[in-house]
């Protein structure tokens, strides 16, 4: 079998496993499927808390949009963790204070420049 044909069946039975229609295979797997669901769904629920606080914390003083790219960044890193819901707000704050930082900076800038 040539090997972009032997890749390409490798990635389609990947896709397959687990499920089919919907209903999971196997006892074991249907609980790490919801194993997985359950800390998604709690890193989720605390993300969106972590949001709100940062939010209500920085006011005006940062644009929202700056604020969730700095809130992803952190869930990115945190994901990369063993403990991304122990390490979610930690690494959500110190985001947030960099992007402060910078944004006080940049309004210097800006009234160096009026």
């Amino acid at each position: 079998m040539p090997e972009s044909q032997d890749i390409a069946m490798k990635t389609q039975n990947h896709r397959s496993v687990g499920t089919t229609e919907g209903q999971a295979r196997s006892p074991l797997l249907a609980g790490t499927l919801d194993a997985c669901r359950t800390v998604a769904a709690k890193f989720n629920e605390l993300k969106d808390r972590v949001a709100r606080r940062l939010a209500g914390e920085t006011g005006n003083g940062v644009p929202e949009n700056l604020l969730m790219l700095a809130i992803t960044e952190a869930e990115a890193l945190a994901w990369a963790t063993a403990y991304p819901l122990l390490l979610l707000p930690v690494l959500a704050e110190e985001k947030v204070a960099d992007l402060r930082r910078w944004e006080d900076r940049q309004r210097r800038i800006r009234g160096l420049a009026a």
